[in-house]
């Protein structure tokens, strides 16, 4: 697993981005520092199942793909899509 990590130039309320930082005397070393301090990103237990859900979706939608092939037509493309919990095209 590769650990994420968030670096944010600057403090809370601050307008400021990694530009104005390597622009000061001691750039790339506090752009550096500041990129090697970053708050790990621990994603929240509802962002984790949103993302399983859509996961499984986008697996059940290839599978229903795979087996039931759309023909193409001239100048309308069809494609399958959730509605709700349900498969629909679109």
């Amino acid at each position: 697993m590769i650990k994420t990590g968030i670096a944010l130039p600057g403090s809370p309320g601050e307008y400021i981005d990694w530009l104005d930082i390597m622009m000061e005397p001691s750039g790339v070393n506090a752009v550096r520092a500041g990129i090697f301090a970053a708050e790990e990103f621990i994603p929240k237990p509802d962002e984790l199942e949103r993302n399983s859900k859509k996961l499984q979706r986008d697996d059940e939608l290839a599978e229903i793909k795979n087996a039931y092939p759309l023909p193409q037509l001239d100048g309308v493309w069809l494609r399958y899509v959730y509605l709700g919990d349900r498969v629909m095209l679109g």
